[in-house]
């Protein structure tokens, strides 16, 4: 089994890193933003809860966040391995993380953090559109797809997220700020290998990402 985390802003890459390793190493990808918009979608008891925060750019709360993603974690089949996206975001998500990965004998081996130029963050942030359907990321001036607004797998057209707008993601990018230099620190200083990126690089550190985690195991 293989335990993944992944840290970074909101646009930053972690999605397209996380689907490479979900098919390099047959892992789950578990996506705490791809999982409150299915239950948007769904209208079941989280859905107006969790409504409010998402539209508004700000976190949905810990122990809202923590419930959902220990439910979606044991509900999959994760035998092999799971990649977490979006999650934790501050250290008392981390700390609660550590805890339930401990209560259900899992495990998490790399923690790995994106470092990206908020510049370059809100120019992927406006251009990027959404598959409807398989949930692939494109950004339509530095990775188009194929087809004018469809995407290259399923052929479903591409949508832009609600809070994919600069007011929002201001929001966002505001709200992870506020954490992120303690949650890097917390995870330096734990048990797991942590790893560094230059989000500018792209799909580049896929080669790079690949040889750690393989002379790892």
């Amino acid at each position: 089994m293989i335990g993944i985390i992944l840290l970074g802003a909101p646009g930053s890459g972690k999605g397209v890193l996380a689907n490479f390793l979900k098919n390099k190493y047959n892992l789950k990808h578990i996506s705490t933003g791809d999982i409150f918009r299915n239950i948007l979608n769904s209208n079941n008891e989280f859905s107006f809860l969790i409504k409010k925060y998402i539209d508004s750019g700000k976190l949905v709360p810990d122990e809202i966040t923590i419930k959902i993603l220990e439910i979606n974690i044991l509900k999959n089949n994760c035998s092999n391995g799971y990649v977490i996206d979006g999650f934790p975001r501050s250290i008392v998500q981390a700390q609660a993380l550590d805890n339930m990965i401990k209560k259900n004998n899992l495990k998490i081996d790399f923690v790995i953090n994106i470092s990206i130029d908020d510049k370059i963050l809100i120019n992927r942030i406006i251009n990027r559109r959404i598959c409807s359907k398989c949930g692939i990321s494109y950004n339509i001036l530095t990775m188009p797809p194929k087809k004018d607004n469809l995407c290259d797998v399923c052929n479903e057209k591409l949508i832009q997220r609600s809070d994919d707008n600069e007011k929002v993601f201001n929001e966002r990018l505001k709200q992870y700020y506020y954490y992120a230099d303690s949650l890097i620190e917390f995870y330096k200083k734990s048990s797991y290998l942590f790893i560094n990126l230059d989000g500018s690089m792209g799909n580049k550190n896929f080669d790079f990402v690949s040889k750690i985690i393989d002379n790892c195991n």
